[in-house]
């Protein structure tokens, strides 16, 4: 299965809007370094705030195609061939990776931009390295920034994470080598080019913050930032304090909100849902009340509990299972890995194996329901192309998958129990299917339950920050799958006619932002993500309109899709904050409690009549 990139018309208006609000070429300065060979030519209003575009679209509507065909816009107008792409982390920076170097998003920039091509350069920690006693720069960054304008068909980027911008690496001047005839700071190097900085997920690099001044260091001319979520501000104090978000302008130049992209069918619609827990259990919660680098303090009711680094959260209540500590620091995480922030809740019970377990379990129903459906499709004349079904786990431990001594953790080992259970229940149903699409369904469930019971199963896999440094190979394969291999994953059957049968993926925080994938139908959370921002991060994961075999990708009216999104007890209040969010993008105040269709008729009215 190939993908199929399409030209959308909000992607298409997007462009148009950025079009409109660059502020032009400076034609007439009188700079004697215009036409350095090194760097782009010069663009009006350069380095000044007022020149600076923000494009604001939800997750799941492209925001990653629509800055890679900007990039081809502009060098094709405008003769600008030197971009540097800011992402947040590692993760992010291999899903853009991913995407502008895959076969499928050349060839589709190739219908409109006949002969011109990235050159794609990424900066990746420990490219920086000494070897052999002298410290160079890396192949990458001097490629980057000694490419000149005399190769008119190639654009120059640069891809580098927020970690790695802040190094020293980056900063330092005491290379044994220089760039451009004398600089030997790989920072000034990048702003000798008078660069064009794209940022992706703006929120994690806020203006006067010190992520925000690495991206002046490179002296942009010119700062697109695309996201989701933009930083915010606030200003004076107590009754008079006033938040609001720092878009550049004060607006952001395309606004693509919530209410306009469930409106246009642009992502899935969502369903939330709830493992079942006695009242009295979920009404056991504990507040953070305060939370530093050695101690953390939990409130129920007028009780306070102290707890210091290491110190078990069993010892507070017996209901927190999993043998969890306070490991404290500056990112004030338990052992587990969740970061803890003042007024947080925590429930005890949905700590425990048990209630994890029904979470798994009812994601596999979930997971299977969508998946019968996708893979059983008919339409009016014959059965319409299969749609390849995934899952996404978010789980607060590591070791609980993984294992040690190459045995599995007690979380892998019940996902397999219960799947082992469920593809019997299903393969029994469909055995003496008559139906040539069921026969196939069966043939898919049967190839899936002997991978399962294999010595080396590929039905399911995880992704971690910690598998970066494995030299497992079965691990690096995983990994490679999920981050990098997106039509793999979208497909059925390699070319050999095999069955592809994983669908079912891993992770801790890692794959919150900036992975996605299309035809992630389930998403179960067996952790708390802490905050609101995670948490909407998360269920991004699963926006996406979805791909069939063939990789057209279906809008909402040939095949109505949604999101199964199982979150903790102790998230119940999440889905308010979905409507919360809808209602912040609407013009018209609405009552949050329930976001009835004619709530949405309203909106949508209001809306059109706003437009130009």
């Amino acid at each position: 299965m190939k993908i199929k990139l399409e030209t959308l018309q909000h992607q298409t208006d997007a462009l148009a809007a950025i079009d409109k609000s660059f502020p032009g070429m400076d034609t007439m300065s009188n700079d004697p370094n215009a036409n350095y060979i090194y760097a782009n030519p010069l663009i009006k209003y350069r380095y000044n705030d007022k020149a600076n575009i923000d494009i604001k679209m939800e997750t799941g509507t492209g925001k990653t195609y629509v800055y890679t065909r900007m990039m081809y816009e502009l060098h094709q107008k405008y003769g600008l061939f030197k971009f540097v792409i800011a992402v947040p982390s590692p993760s992010i920076k291999e899903g853009t990776r991913s995407f502008i170097t895959s076969d499928y998003a050349k060839q589709h920039f190739s219908e409109f931009y006949e002969n011109t091509r990235v050159q794609l350069n990424v900066i990746n920690a420990g490219d920086f390295s000494t070897r052999s006693g002298r410290r160079n720069f890396p192949a990458q960054l001097s490629e980057f920034v000694e490419a000149t304008r005399q190769n008119t068909n190639q654009i120059e980027v640069l891809l580098v994470n927020q970690g790695m911008l802040h190094s020293k690496s980056m900063h330092c001047d005491d290379y044994d080598q220089t760039l451009l005839g004398g600089e030997t700071s790989p920072i000034k190097a990048i702003a000798a080019t008078r660069p064009v900085v794209i940022i992706d997920e703006p929120q994690r690099f806020p203006r006067g913050k010190k992520f925000y001044e690495d991206i002046k260091a490179m002296k942009p001319q010119l700062i697109v930032r695309f996201g989701a979520t933009f930083p915010e501000t606030t200003s004076g104090r107590g009754k008079n304090k006033v938040t609001k978000i720092d878009y550049y302008g004060g607006e952001p130049q395309f606004n693509l909100d919530a209410v306009d992209s469930f409106n246009q069918g642009l992502v899935k619609g969502i369903d939330i849902d709830y493992p079942d827990m006695p009242e009295e259990q979920a009404s056991n919660l504990y507040k953070v009340k305060q939370v530093k680098a050695k101690e953390l303090i939990l409130s129920q009711g007028k009780k306070e509990y102290s707890l210091g680094v290491g110190e078990n959260l069993a010892d507070v209540d017996p209901g927190f299972q999993g043998d969890i500590t306070y490991a404290g620091g500056t990112d004030h995480e338990l052992s587990n890995g969740l970061a803890l922030a003042k007024d947080m809740k925590l429930i005890p019970g949905t700590f425990a194996q048990s209630y994890q377990k029904e979470i798994i379990s009812q994601a596999l129903d979930c997971h299977f329901k969508a998946e019968e459906e996708n893979f059983l499709r008919p339409n009016s004349e014959d059965n319409a192309p299969k749609i390849k079904t995934l899952s996404l786990f978010f789980i607060d431990s590591i070791s609980s998958f993984r294992g040690e001594n190459s045995s599995k953790g007690w979380l892998a080992k019940e996902f397999e129990r219960l799947l082992t259970e469920k593809l019997k229940r299903l393969i029994g149903r469909y055995e003496m299917a008559i139906d040539n699409r069921e026969k196939d369904y069966c043939s898919f469930l049967q190839a899936t339950l002997r991978s399962l019971q294999s010595k080396h199963q590929d039905v399911y896999a995880g992704y971690f920050s910690e598998d970066r440094g494995s030299s497992d190979a079965d691990i690096q394969a995983e990994v490679e799958d999920i981050l990098s291999n997106k039509e793999k994953l979208l497909s059925f059957k390699d070319k050999d006619g095999n069955w592809l049968t994983r669908r079912f993926l891993f992770s801790k925080w890692t794959l919150r932002e900036g992975w996605d994938n299309p035809n992630v139908f389930t998403i179960a959370k067996l952790r708390t993500s802490g905050s609101e921002i995670s948490k909407i991060q998360e269920v991004g994961r699963g926006l996406r309109l979805p791909v069939d075999e063939t990789g057209h990708r279906l809008n909402q009216d040939e095949w109505q899709s949604r999101l199964s999104f199982l979150i903790g007890y102790d998230e119940r209040d999440f889905a308010q904050k979905l409507v919360g969010e809808i209602n912040d993008d609407s013009p018209i105040k609405l009552n949050q409690e329930e976001l009835t269709d004619d709530m949405i008729k309203l909106i949508v009215k209001a809306k059109q009549k706003n437009r130009p």
